[in-house]
């Protein structure tokens, strides 16, 4: 049985995943640039949001210098705001 939490974050893990694949797939494109760099790094943020104990086995989310392991579903979210609100010009 999950909690609240915890079917809340795996709902916002398969948002922003979703949102990543449609990036990576270039689907989707955000001021005029495809982003299959930062949709690599939403679908990532979106799996570790899927899982309990998340890793830090997430090669873009590394190279981007984000350890998801040691933040929390909240943070994690914030994170994927925060990439798509720089690449949008939103705050």
């Amino acid at each position: 049985m999950f909690t609240d939490e915890e079917r809340l974050a795996c709902a916002v893990g398969e948002l922003i995943h979703g949102v990543g694949n449609l990036l990576v797939d270039g689907k989707i494109k955000v001021n005029e640039i495809a982003g299959s760099d930062l949709g690599k790094e939403l679908q990532e943020l979106g799996d570790s949001l899927r899982r309990v104990n998340p890793s830090d086995s997430y090669p873009a989310l590394s190279l981007a210098g984000i350890d998801v392991s040691a933040l929390s579903p909240i943070e994690i979210v914030e994170v994927a705001d925060s990439l798509l609100n720089n690449l949008t010009g939103h705050c």
